[in-house]
């Protein structure tokens, strides 16, 4: 078997969250988070639709997504810029990094900066 001490000693990070990017996250509980989302913002075009299909999915195999990562590909593949570009609204791009920290763990220093 595995040794969770050995890993953690290894590894560095919290359990937790090393397990969480093994096996990531059940994707019925990731769009239930963006549920609310989408229901306040209706209006969403093609594209803003696909970037939040591509970050659920994302989230669902990882369990989480470095903020960075939202300025890389795939999600560049929608808008070269990423969420600044796919999100023009400020609300909206504050509103998706709330519910993005929302499946970030403790000791992960990309999200707890922004």
């Amino acid at each position: 078997g595995i040794d969770l001490e050995i890993l953690r000693e290894f590894y560095d990070v919290p359990v937790e969250r090393l397990i969480r990017s093994l096996i990531g996250m059940e994707t019925e509980l990731v769009k239930k988070q963006f549920a609310d989302f989408v229901q306040r913002y209706p209006k969403l075009t093609a594209n803003q639709t696909l970037f939040l299909n591509l970050l659920q999915n994302h989230i669902a195999k990882y369990g989480s997504v470095e903020l960075e990562r939202l300025y890389e590909p795939p999600f560049t593949s929608i808008n070269s810029n990423g969420l600044d570009g796919a999100f023009t609204d400020e609300k909206q791009v504050s509103d998706l990094l709330a519910i993005i920290k929302t499946f970030q763990l403790p000791g992960n220093k990309e999200t707890e900066s922004a």
